[in-house]
């Protein structure tokens, strides 16, 4: 099989072209690499800074119910304390805490009997509350507390309790102040109802209670949170890590989750971004530069191809004439010389070169022209090459008539049998002997 030749153009412009791809894809693979890092990292920023303004949010609303709660209660007629008629008047005219406390109000004693609720819901204001966990951490510290998130066992709907001790003037412990709140009530959760992006979603996870307070869908509403060693990622918020990372979602899809403690970290406000929506725009992008290039190298590799080309084109045409002059017998000619670049100065020197050449040939032929000895040349064929007067006067030609013919059929002659003549009977050495010029006849 016959390997195709390629010309110096054709190679320069491979090479240029094996190179330049070398150079702009590796170019193209890290220019996107780092882009998809730092808009990574831009984008775990901006989301991380949603959950924390939906955290700050929800820390915000559950502390002013807090201290609106603790400012009823310095305020509560503590003398009247066993008097319920009085206190749920008192609770009555606590306006601006009804909108703060969706789910009521209701006072309960040291022992953990209710005094008194409102708005009044049947059983409430007498029931007994000493084994709420709640109530237990009010009266054993003598500071607020954050109840677990239950259904409420006497409104029936989803809830949480904010409780606060009732002192006496002294700072004795005279009982508790509970409001609830629903886990539906957009002034305390509204931000979690909100998508994170598109398809995202928020969750607020009670950690000592290992459950879901809420979410944006309520699919999770109340329910316990995976098992220790189902998810490395939510075990480790569980433990106290606030920050971001990638794992499986509640929704049983890839995603870029990101959390942050709130309430000294009893809660846990969580953000879920799908991957496949948290990289979009990534991958888009990504998608556009890797079109660009495509688009771009056939267009740079034309133009690298015209340039090689056009700046090759000289050399190829030199080499064109050149190979005319050496091969086929045109006659010697000047290259032309069009810019004095370094391929200019190739020909330039060639032609240079050439005169040169030329003029030393000049010299040795007035050499030979000028001896009277007969001198001749042939070439690896035998064919004459050069002649001077004196050798085609022996021999009986015209210069012309030797230059490119067989010196062999000139110079030798045979007997019409086939047998050699001797050399004293050959008319070529008879006339060098006698000095006269003497043309052969009856060649073969």
């Amino acid at each position: 099989m016959k390997i195709p030749s390629f010309s110096l153009s054709q190679k320069v412009a491979a090479v240029s072209l094996l190179l330049f791809l070398m150079g702009i894809w590796p170019l193209v693979y890290f220019t996107t690499t780092t882009l998809e890092a730092n808009l990574t990292e831009l984008l775990t920023k901006t989301n991380s800074a949603s959950v924390a303004f939906v955290a700050n949010d929800i820390e915000k609303n559950i502390l002013l119910r807090t201290r609106a709660l603790q400012d009823i209660a310095s305020i509560l007629p503590v003398d009247k304390m066993n008097d319920r008629a009085a206190m749920s008047s008192f609770l009555a005219q606590r306006k601006g805490a009804h909108a703060l406390f969706s789910a009521g109000l209701i006072i309960i004693d040291r022992d953990g009997s209710g005094i008194a609720d409102y708005p009044h819901v049947q059983g409430r204001d007498t029931a007994d509350f000493r084994d709420r966990e709640s109530f237990k951490e009010v009266i054993s510290s003598g500071k607020p507390a954050l109840g677990k998130p239950r259904v409420g066992h006497y409104s029936g709907i989803p809830l949480v309790s904010i409780g606060v001790p009732i002192k006496s003037k002294t700072g004795e412990l005279l009982g508790a102040l509970f409001g609830a709140m629903s886990l539906t009530d957009p002034g305390v959760f509204n931000q979690t109802y909100a998508k994170l992006g598109e398809t995202g979603e928020y969750l607020v996870v009670s950690v000592r209670d290992r459950m879901f307070v809420t979410d944006t869908d309520s699919s999770h509403l109340l329910k316990p949170v995976p098992a220790p060693g189902t998810d490395t990622l939510f075990d480790r918020y569980m433990s106290g890590f606030d920050g971001s990372g990638y794992t499986r979602s509640l929704h049983n899809r890839d995603a870029l989750v990101l959390a942050k403690h709130i309430l000294d970290g009893r809660w846990i406000v969580i953000g879920e971004l799908p991957q496949q929506e948290a990289f979009a725009p990534i991958a888009k992008l990504k998608q556009q530069i890797y079109a660009a290039a495509l688009v771009l190298f056939p267009i740079i590799a034309v133009l690298l191809w015209l340039l090689v080309h056009g700046q090759l084109k000289r050399v190829t045409d030199a080499t064109r004439i050149i190979r005319k002059m050496v091969l086929e017998g045109t006659p010697l000619q000047l290259l032309p010389v069009r810019n004095n670049d370094e391929v200019g100065q190739l020909i330039e020197s060639f032609n240079n070169l050439q005169q040169e050449i030329q003029r030393a040939n000049k010299e040795k032929l007035l050499l030979l022209e000028s001896t009277g000895e007969g001198i001749y040349g042939i070439d690896v064929d035998g064919c004459c090459t050069f002649v001077n007067a004196a050798a085609a006067r022996m021999l009986g030609y015209e210069v012309l008539e030797m230059l490119g013919k067989d010196m062999h059929g000139l110079t030798h002659y045979r007997h019409n049998d086939g047998s050699p003549y001797l050399v004293e009977q050959c008319p070529i050495y008879q006339a060098f002997r006698s000095g006269q010029s003497c043309r052969k006849e009856n060649e073969v």
